[in-house]
């Protein structure tokens, strides 16, 4: 704090810029108000003379001060608010000793802008703070943000939660008509409006926002893109941390029928886990090159020069070349990368290969393909079957689609008509017997497949690989297992070829088929 005898003295407010004393400094500046020292004569700088001085001056001017070490009369207001901005005047800096013309310059200063706004300044000072007046401003701003960056928080964690639902349910986002007057506005907004239902929080955001809904395709898009980031880093940390991993890559198309690969990552943590790394175009260049050094570019973030120790893939010549395949160019830079056949495809190699040497069974999975063919082109002939099942059976099964590359695909086939054999066999036999209610067509192929039906043949391979696909169900289970290690696959392997080859096949179940 100031000294009382200096704290309002004109010398040491020369000296001293009011505008630089600390607030508590200020008011006592203020508090003290203005010297009034005892001088009775004012000496003219630059001359021997003095003059004569009434103080009776300083009661008829509240304003009016001096210094006690020259004499000098100077305006207290002026001093404080206004001393840096008129450093020549004589009120404020240099000081007034023309006691000659005093009358006329004091009225003149006291009708001056300067000395009004200083004496406005003065009076007002410490009434209303304005640094306080900001800080609560500040305080009142800082607030009212941190309560609408909560409430933008909270907006937006619900709409994350519908993006991962619609995720987890693999449900996709877009509308084809996403207008407000539409019935159906996509998944997302749809699913959002009903969830602003129930929810307050984001029935009066989408009630009152104007600029920001969070329901465009671009944020959209921008939290699908958020979610996979975290997601994939949650993956690279993983597996950065394990001392080794392997990769499964193999090939599938999207909607749009562009080739792509799947790159699944397989290593250990405190179990083994499997993680699905990501797709990657190779529409443009399907190249044994191209795809290795998309394969190495995914990877190059786990070290994969010195950590990963296997690569399995399928059969094609591109992907398990000894010389030129993707296989042989990874190792070229991965030396530890042993590569391995995928078994559950050479499985489906095995069984595929094998059937296609016999005439007839290669003609006993083309009559299958045709049973579902036949009922697929028909919706009267699919919905004939669905009543004509549930009429006779309690629990009936739709018919697959054996598929040439997935050979468990067979296995179902082969299931469902086994077990829908007799449902099927009266179907066909029904529709035979009605010639006025079904075209030609479906009344010769029903004829065709009722001859199949009681063929021993047809009836013997359809049981045989019956009893053959219980056993590799089961293996091709075992064979896509995450937790599978080498060990046990060739111990199931070995498992189901004992079984197949010493079981001897179910002949009473031919006792039950009309032949």
């Amino acid at each position: 704090m100031l000294q009382q005898s200096e704290g309002n003295s004109v010398d040491f407010l020369l000296i001293n810029n009011f505008s630089k004393l600390r607030f508590e400094e200020q008011l006592q500046v203020k508090t003290l108000g203005r010297q009034i020292p005892d001088i009775k004569n004012i000496s003219i700088p630059g001359k021997n003379t003095n003059r004569s001085f009434n103080p009776d001056w300083f009661h008829r001017k509240e304003w009016l001060t001096a210094s006690s070490t020259t004499g000098l009369l100077y305006c207290f207001p002026c001093i404080l608010f206004e001393k840096s901005e008129n450093s020549d005047h004589p009120w404020t800096r240099k000081g007034y000793c023309d006691l000659k013309n005093l009358s006329a310059c004091l009225n003149k200063h006291e009708c001056s802008t300067v000395h009004v706004r200083a004496c406005l300044k003065l009076k007002l000072f410490g009434r209303v703070r304005i640094d306080e007046c900001l800080n609560e401003t500040r305080k009142y701003q800082t607030k009212q943000h941190n309560e609408e960056v909560t409430r933008n928080r909270e907006i937006m964690r619900r709409l994350i939660d519908v993006t991962l639902f619609l995720g987890k349910q693999e449900l996709s986002f877009r509308g084809n008509d996403e207008k407000e007057s539409s019935s159906n506005r996509g998944n997302f907004k749809e699913l959002s409006a009903f969830l602003a239902n129930y929810d307050s929080v984001l029935r009066e955001h989408f009630a009152s926002s104007s600029v920001f809904r969070g329901d465009s395709k671009d944020i959209q898009n921008d939290m699908i893109e958020s979610i996979s980031a975290v997601i994939q880093n949650n993956i690279s940390q993983s597996i950065i941390a394990a001392p080794f991993f392997s990769i499964e890559v193999d090939e599938t198309t999207d909607v749009s029928t562009s080739s792509q690969l799947t790159i699944i990552a397989r290593f250990v943590k405190a179990n083994v886990e499997e993680r699905f790394l990501g797709f990657i175009d190779i529409s443009t260049d399907k190249s044994a090159a191209y795809i290795t050094s998309s394969i190495l570019d995914r990877l190059k973030l786990f070290s994969p020069e010195t950590k990963l120790i296997c690569q399995t893939y399928d059969g094609a010549s591109t992907m398990s070349g000894h010389i030129s395949g993707v296989q042989s160019r990874i190792r070229q830079n991965c030396p530890k990368a042993i590569f391995i056949h995928c078994f559950a495809h050479r499985l489906n190699l095995v069984l595929g290969n094998g059937a296609k040497m016999i005439t007839s069974v290669r003609q006993f999975f083309s009559t299958l393909s045709g049973l579902h063919s036949f009922f697929l082109a028909s919706p009267k002939r699919m919905r004939f079957l669905q009543d004509f099942s549930t009429h006779i059976s309690s629990n009936p099964k739709r018919m697959v689609h054996p598929c040439e590359t997935r050979w468990n695909f067979k296995g179902r086939a082969v299931e469902v008509v086994a077990e829908q054999y007799e449902i099927l066999r009266q179907m066909f036999l029904s529709i035979v017997n009605e010639p006025e209610v079904w075209d030609d067509l479906t009344i010769s192929s029903s004829q065709g497949f009722l001859h199949v039906l009681h063929d021993f043949q047809f009836i013997f391979i359809l049981h045989s690989y019956r009893h053959i696909f219980a056993h590799t169900e089961v293996l091709f289970k075992i064979l896509q297992s995450s937790s599978l290690n080498i060990s046990r696959c060739c111990e199931a392997i070995k498992d189901t070829i004992m079984k197949i080859s010493v079981c001897p096949l179910p002949y009473r179940v031919f006792a039950r088929c009309p032949v």
